[in-house]
């Protein structure tokens, strides 16, 4: 009898135990399942938080391509059809994301535009099982600076995975700087008729006596090329005297009437200027050690500044910054000045370059400043 009451309390013993490890089997479970559901959530939560940073870091680097590109095109239409633009900032826009010009195909956008990266990112998008809408709210350009463009854009970013039900709505703003430095200047090539071709290039400005260093106001510049000046130089005998400035150590040696024979005269004294009636800098220090025979340079009289450097290597002009010169997008649209519409208050933002007179035709040169926003004013 007793072993029969043993052998049911093992057998109800033994249920419950099978019973209680039942259940904890099946918590466990549960627990395991709900842990794997997490971090398959967690995991692809996170890539969704990747997917949104990655765009944010290409759409700054499609920005820059497509800027660039936009103002090459815009560019080379402006040289190409004798016309400037009508309002440089939207037509920026209008290139940049929908590769055309007044509604006209551009052949450098092709591929690059942002409105073609919209679409790409959004496909990426639904090959990684997501639901992706982009847009573009907003694109402002300016002019950061002389010789960068600043192009501003607001974006509205959606991104839901239908498979967590999980959403991210964010709308940002970025910023990317687009240089014009190597770029061809229209401005410039339009007015001369395409005498003169150049691209854009900063002066080196350097610390010399009476070098221009930074931004100026100055407008009355004469630009010509190098005559150096020794004590015992016979003045007289200089073929086209008119075309170059005079560079010497010391102009008591020579007659002021032969002097005026030059465009300019710089001198590193202030002996001997009595008489001169061209423009004349004196106290110019070590000048002639920083120029060369046949050198292009500019002097103002107005600021007391000269600029030695104006060409590289393959003879186009420099450019400075300037406080009255119309900016690179005013350029664009063939303004002279500087417009409130790109202004940017107590920043230096305009720019300026000189015109080598030697380069245009009869009908074109002009006794004026050659400053050339200034020079090109009444063209």
């Amino acid at each position: 009898m007793m072993k029969k009451k043993l052998r049911k309390g093992f057998i109800y013993t033994l249920f419950a135990f099978i019973f209680v490890s039942f259940l904890l089997l099946m918590v466990s479970i549960e627990i395991k399942r709900d842990v794997n559901v997490q971090t398959a959530e967690k995991i692809r939560s996170d890539e969704m938080s990747y997917f949104l940073d990655g765009v944010k870091q290409d759409f700054s680097r499609g920005v820059f391509i497509s800027g660039k590109k936009a103002i090459l095109s815009d560019i080379n239409y402006i040289v190409t059809a004798g016309v400037f633009l009508n309002s440089s900032d939207e037509s920026l826009e209008e290139s940049m994301i929908y590769g055309t010009l007044n509604g006209t195909n551009l052949t450098l956008m092709r591929n690059s535009t942002l409105e073609g990266w919209v679409g790409d990112i959004q496909e990426l998008g639904s090959k990684l099982g997501m639901e992706v809408t982009l847009d573009i709210l907003n694109t402002t350009i300016k002019q950061k600076d002389s010789f960068n463009l600043e192009v501003i854009n607001d974006i509205n970013l959606d991104v839901y995975e239908p498979h967590i039900k999980a959403r991210f709505n964010k709308t940002f703003t970025t910023a990317k700087e687009i240089p014009i430095v190597e770029m061809e200047e229209p401005f410039i090539a339009i007015n001369s008729l395409n005498y003169i071709k150049q691209t854009i290039e900063e002066c080196g400005l350097i610390s010399c006596t009476k070098c221009l260093t930074s931004a100026t106001n100055a407008t009355l510049w004469v630009v010509g090329r190098v005559f150096k000046a020794g004590p015992s130089t016979e003045l007289s005998l200089v073929l086209y005297p008119d075309k170059k400035i005079l560079v010497s150590s010391n102009l008591s040696n020579f007659s002021s009437g032969d002097m005026n024979l030059f465009k300019a005269v710089i001198s590193e004294t202030s002996d001997n200027t009595g008489g001169l009636t061209v423009p004349y800098m004196v106290n110019a220090v070590n000048a002639s050690d920083f120029v060369s025979d046949d050198d292009l340079i500019a002097l103002s009289t107005e600021a007391d500044l000269w600029i030695p450097y104006l060409q590289n290597e393959i003879l186009s002009v420099c450019y400075i910054r300037h406080n009255l010169g119309p900016t690179f997008l005013d350029r664009l649209e063939g303004n002279t000045n500087i417009s409130n519409k790109y202004m940017v208050e107590n920043k230096t933002i305009g720019m300026a370059t000189f015109v080598d007179i030697e380069k245009l035709p009869l009908e074109l040169q002009k006794s004026k400043s050659e400053i050339d926003f200034i020079y090109f004013q009444d063209t």
